[in-house]
């Protein structure tokens, strides 16, 4: 039996939606025009010829642009957090990053360097004889200050990081919904077309994602991690 392809234009709207396909309500899809070949046994959907000479310019500059946007929201979220940081929270910040650069290691080093040279030899210029009971109280007393600075910065990034997972997984779980609706936009498509293809594995792809499955699946795979034999 020859195909003997019949070429049919796409109904469109001026949002580029299609309307029709082969003269039958096929639905409003959220498609470019498109150019509908129709055979008497099978059936398949090309793009029109003026979607294939875009300016590969325009389109870098789209995609170009479209990261900028993204980039600057982050910049906009992180100025947000800096503005609205507390007073102890950016003590913190500051104490942390001061305590953890090169600097801070080399003023140790000259003070320590110090105050041994004045107090190992037996002169008037010594202060603090050893065993160095003053200079002992002093680096316990940084330690523990340093200690709380550090772990108030890492809670405050903690919190941060906390908030960035969420929102990580928010934009998974809307990515996923929005495959799965394109999948059954395809497969409505495919039907109306007369297109009869068994696939099991896009019949489970089709399927919405429970979360809550998920989410048990992993406890109870960490749970047999933890009691496997050997962990």
């Amino acid at each position: 039996m020859g195909l003997g392809f019949e070429r049919t234009p796409a109904i469109t709207d001026k949002e580029g939606t299609c309307n029709a396909l082969q003269g039958s309500d096929a639905g409003r899809w959220p498609l470019d025009p498109y150019v509908v070949f129709v055979a008497s046994d099978e059936a398949r959907v090309e793009p029109a010829a003026q979607n294939s000479h875009r300016d590969p310019s325009k389109v870098q500059a789209g995609v170009a642009s479209h990261i900028a946007e993204t980039v600057e929201e982050l910049q906009a979220i992180d100025a947000r957090d800096r503005e609205t940081m507390s007073a102890r929270n950016r003590l913190a910040d500051v104490v942390t990053r001061r305590s953890g650069s090169l600097r801070f290691v080399a003023f140790h080093v000259v003070w320590f360097t110090t105050w041994l040279a004045l107090n190992i030899p037996d002169w008037q210029f010594r202060f603090d004889p050893f065993p160095f009971g003053l200079l002992t109280t002093i680096v316990s007393l940084e330690a523990i200050l340093l200690s709380v600075f550090i772990l108030m910065s890492e809670n405050r990034q903690a919190q941060r990081d906390e908030r960035h997972a969420r929102v990580d997984l928010q934009v998974n779980l809307i990515a996923e919904r929005e495959v799965t609706k394109v999948i059954t936009m395809l497969a409505e498509l495919r039907q109306d077309l007369g297109l009869q293809v068994q696939d099991e594995e896009v019949d489970q792809m089709n399927k919405k994602t429970k979360v809550q499955d998920l989410v048990e699946a992993v406890d109870s795979e960490t749970v047999h991690d933890r009691n496997s034999p050997g962990t």
